[in-house]
């Protein structure tokens, strides 16, 4: 018989934490698309929410010696900024002003949503690291041809950087804080093949110019690690590590 100290949980394990509105709400502190829909599909969160950081991703590469350090500490940054707005808020006007600022990128929220049971603030940072070189969003077409065809028979390995905040350990420090990768390999593509995924735009607002959720899937000839890592955001590990802080910080019993 399992004892709770040898149960595995899932966030599906969790059953209602995350949907039933009077509970667990989280925050992904992105304005990215596919990281709260990996949450919302792959891990049954529908308390969500989303909030843009503004963080300028400009840490110093040259003092990490590691790639999916430099996200863990970006998506810290994130993580930091957004949760130290929500988890601050006391007073009436500045819970509106949070709750103005969330209900811009959320129409399931009103004025007398209440900020406090936002509990968890999740942070994520990808890029790609190819032979060396950090490719993040491309600049321009020009950039994007550049980091693509650079992938043909070679593996590129992608790094998602995780935070993850709780209310009552605060925003100074995170409650968890990861990265996980994913090797990638390309199959032989010619100029045309380039051009015409260029063409498709996909490559905008990407890192490395991947979008696997599109035509980019048809491409990968290999693939070692999570799927959704290189969509955004870890699907296994951010539900094992939520389910963690949820039996850890006392969440499951809310």
């Amino acid at each position: 018989m399992a004892t709770n100290e040898d149960t595995v949980y899932t966030t599906v394990g969790l059953r209602d934490l995350f949907s039933n509105p009077n509970r667990v709400w989280v925050v992904m502190a992105s304005l990215s698309p596919h990281r709260p829909r990996i949450l919302r599909d792959n891990l049954g969160i529908t308390n969500l929410l989303v909030m843009g950081s503004g963080f300028e991703e400009d840490l110093d590469k040259s003092k990490y010696e590691c790639a999916g350090d430099y996200c863990a500490d970006t998506a810290e940054n994130k993580g930091r900024i957004v949760s130290k707005m929500i988890f601050t808020a006391k007073d009436l006007h500045t819970k509106n002003n949070v709750i103005s600022l969330l209900s811009k990128n959320n129409s399931t929220i009103d004025e007398n949503f209440d900020i406090d049971k936002i509990q968890i603030v999740i942070a994520a940072d990808t890029l790609v690291y190819v032979n060396g070189q950090y490719y993040e969003k491309p600049v321009d077409r020009d950039d994007a041809k550049r980091q693509i065809s650079s992938y043909p028979g070679v593996y590129q390995n992608i790094y998602t950087g995780i935070a993850i905040f709780v209310r009552t350990n605060g925003f100074e420090n995170p409650a968890a804080k990861f990265y996980d990768e994913t090797k990638v390999k390309y199959q032989k593509m010619t100029n045309e093949d380039v051009e015409a995924l260029l063409d498709a735009n996909q490559y905008q607002g990407s890192s490395g110019s991947y979008r696997l959720t599109m035509f980019g899937e048809s491409l990968i000839e290999e693939m070692i690690g999570s799927y959704t890592n290189v969509v955004g955001l870890p699907a296994q590990a951010v539900s094992k590590t939520l389910c963690e802080i949820a039996k850890n910080y006392g969440l499951d019993k809310i």
